[in-house]
């Protein structure tokens, strides 16, 4: 098995003490994927280079006989069928985008902090880095007009 991350994931101490406690004897791979946030936010997902970079951090997994790809980064179900690509179909992909928002909604049930209300929410996104590149590139990515408000 392989966890695709962020460079500061792959470092973070929380991160290796969940892996280890939850590894259960399978061996994991931690697999640092620096650049691809970048591809992916400046809308090159789809590009060579981002293709290129993707095979280097795919291809030695795959060799190193990697049956489960987990995505661990927001970002990176949006090169997914890139990842499945170069991985092939014999590489499980996990996306862990549905289980998280799984465990956090039943997290809140626990505490009582759930609500019943059943209306649209709202979708409001804050940046470092709110550009009009940014919207567009999250508008394509997200299929819908996005605003992004700067943290500063």
């Amino acid at each position: 098995m392989a966890v695709l991350t962020t460079q500061a994931t792959s470092e973070n101490l929380g991160f290796k003490t969940l892996i280890k406690q939850h590894r259960q004897g399978v061996k994991v791979f931690i697999q640092p994927c620096p650049g691809l946030v970048e591809f992916i936010e400046r809308g090159l997902q789809n590009s060579d280079k981002c293709t290129s970079l993707l095979k280097q951090y795919i291809k030695p997994l795959v060799e190193a006989g990697v049956d489960t790809i987990v995505l661990g980064c927001t970002h990176y179900p949006f090169v997914q069928h890139h990842i499945r690509a170069i991985a092939g179909d014999q590489v499980t992909i996990i996306e862990t985008a549905k289980p998280v928002t799984l465990h956090l909604t039943n997290r809140l049930t626990e505490l009582n902090l759930a609500t019943e209300k059943q209306h649209q929410g709202k979708l409001i996104c804050f940046s470092s880095n709110a550009t009009a590149q940014q919207e567009k590139v999250m508008s394509k990515l997200l299929h819908t007009n996005i605003f992004v408000n700067s943290l500063y």
